[in-house]
């Protein structure tokens, strides 16, 4: 009997705590879809908007051995961000693979904005990256945007969804 009593408990007891465990993952997957998804020429045009904010992030990212690099061909122009990951990635982040190569993503994090980010304090803006959900290779180099060859040119439209 008291056999019985103690594997009923401790079935109720792990029944609770995977119950617990899904809820909270549902409830991250739902704060997830009510952050908003902006190109990075919306984020540069209405910083003040985004300020301080999480948002969906959707960039080219070219990255090389001591250097990075986020950017739209839409908004060349426009002030830099300087891109940082966090130190702690959400679960499921995609990796980014390679020395040199210039993708398309789609990052989630924090947009900061006033000045002073960066080793020489150049950076007007900045984007805490806290995870990558979405990763597209269109180049195996990283070239300078007004590099590009026009057939990867027109892969760099951070406008669409297509991934």
């Amino acid at each position: 009997m008291k056999n019985t009593i103690l594997k009923n408990t401790i079935l109720l007891v792990l029944a609770f705590v995977a119950s617990g465990q899904q809820s909270i993952a549902l409830s991250q997957t739902s704060q997830q879809s009510d952050i908003p998804t902006v190109t990075y020429c919306d984020l540069v045009r209405d910083k003040e908007s985004y300020k301080d904010k999480t948002v969906r992030l959707r960039t080219i990212y070219r990255f090389g051995f001591e250097w990075s690099d986020i950017y739209c061909l839409e908004c060349l122009e426009s002030e830099g961000i300087l891109l940082e990951f966090a130190s702690e990635m959400c679960d499921g982040s995609k990796k980014i693979k390679g020395l040199s190569k210039t993708v398309k993503i789609q990052f989630v994090g924090k947009f900061l904005t006033g000045g002073g980010f960066g080793r020489f304090h150049d950076y007007p803006n900045k984007f805490v990256v806290s995870c990558v959900e979405k990763v597209k290779t269109i180049a195996k180099d990283s070239r300078i945007p007004q590099a590009l060859p026009d057939t990867i040119r027109k892969k760099t439209n951070c406008c669409n969804s297509d991934f």
